[in-house]
């Protein structure tokens, strides 16, 4: 994350106001559940000050974007009363710190497309965004989602390559392919600034899209999977990591002493290599399998 930081910066230079810091992703660094993606970050961000010297994260100083997160109940009621009682200069360097710890307790990694700062909130041009496209893939492949929010017909048609209004695909499921990872991406409305008349409608998705999420997990359960080696588990169960707050699985060998093994979902869904689906003939790490009753009355 390091590398991205200081091409970043070399971008701010360029395309932002020399007189700005940029700003940067911040939150769960690794494996997230969510990563949702804004546009660019404005001087209303108390971090792109020049002294400012606490964390360079999105949405410093402001109060839409942890409303509406608090909204899709994907933040602290709490935390968020008490950033409606702050003025910008209220912000300290430990409350922004406060503020990013519970986004991590969530298991949320936020960002924006372009880093550069402006010193008002005019939108970028395309060409502005498309220099930021490989070091958001980058950016993501590190942080490994398991869903991806895109806000904004703009941020949604230059990140999934095609020509996106999202009227048209509300809760539209997009597959965003970086290297040799496919992320579960979704285009949604604008929620905060000009985009809070339709704020409601992203929450709806929000939370639409998560409860979705939700059944196949519980539709996992107690069902038999083969390895693409061929043995064969049962899936009794899911946890969520103590340290790192990653939904894992819990599964059951079907074989020998019925050992009992625990990974990230995102890796028990894994997909495998061309290679690997010619040489096993399975496309996943573990695929369902109906396994039919021998007794003719079940």
């Amino acid at each position: 994350m390091e590398k991205l930081i200081k091409k970043y910066d070399q971008l701010q230079n360029k395309y932002g106001s020399k007189n700005l810091n940029s700003v940067y992703g911040c939150g769960q660094d690794k494996n997230a559940k969510l990563a949702l993606v804004f546009m660019n970050p404005t001087k209303r961000n108390i971090a792109t000050d020049k002294s400012w010297k606490g964390l360079k994260a999105q949405w410093l100083g402001t109060k839409q974007v942890w409303e509406f997160l608090t909204k899709c109940d994907l933040f602290s009621d709490e935390l968020n009363q008490e950033i409606k009682s702050k003025t910008p200069k209220d912000w300290t360097p430990d409350f922004c710190k406060k503020v990013y710890d519970e986004v991590k307790k969530q298991g949320i990694w936020i960002t924006n497309l372009a880093k550069c700062t402006q010193d008002d909130a005019r939108p970028l041009a395309d060409e502005v965004f498309l220099k930021y496209t490989d070091l958001l893939k980058e950016e993501l492949y590190l942080v490994n989602p398991q869903k991806v929010f895109f806000f904004g017909n703009q941020v949604s048609s230059i990140m999934l390559d095609e020509k996106i209004t999202v009227s048209t695909v509300r809760q539209k499921k997009f597959a965003l392919k970086i290297k040799d990872k496919e992320f579960e991406s979704y285009a949604l409305f604008y929620p905060v600034g000009n985009g809070r008349f339709n704020q409601h409608k992203t929450i709806e998705d929000i939370k639409e899209i998560l409860k979705n999420g939700e059944k196949i997990m519980d539709a996992q359960k107690n069902k038999i999977y083969r390895h693409y080696k061929g043995d064969l588990y049962i899936v009794e169960d899911f946890a969520i990591h103590s340290d790192t707050d990653e939904l894992m699985i819990i599964y059951r060998a079907l074989y020998g002493n019925c050992q009992l093994f625990t990974k990230p979902v995102s890796a028990f869904e894994e997909k495998l290599s061309p290679e690997a689906q010619i040489k096993y003939g399975q496309e996943y790490r573990f695929e369902l399998i109906d396994i039919k009753s021998k007794n003719p009355d079940h």
